[in-house]
């Protein structure tokens, strides 16, 4: 990891995701298993220090952006797959794909 800079100020470093990650699942644990029926999100967030959209949004169901699909892929991850070996082969055969 590169060093940081000593101009940057604390607010603008970046944390590495999975950090994050690790912390939200942490923040919904808690809050899974806590007796109190109104637990405020806002203070949970602030006291695991994530943002307190995100860990809304994990608590409605919302995937992250690593684990949500792309929205421009046509393909599954199989299907996607399979057309790569499908071309391989084809490749391997001395042939070319064609419509």
């Amino acid at each position: 990891m590169l060093p940081v800079p000593a101009f940057v100020l604390p607010s603008q470093r970046v944390e590495p995701y999975q950090d994050i990650k690790i912390r939200i699942q942490a923040a919904i644990i808690f809050i899974q298993n806590s007796t109190n029926q109104s637990v405020n999100i806002a203070e949970v967030a602030h006291t695991y220090e994530i943002p307190v959209t995100r860990l809304r949004g994990r608590l409605q169901g919302h995937q992250s952006r690593q684990e949500s699909q792309e929205a421009n892929r046509k393909l599954s991850e199989d299907q996607e797959l399979a057309v790569c070996q499908y071309l391989d082969r084809l490749d391997t055969i001395g042939t070319s794909a064609s419509l």
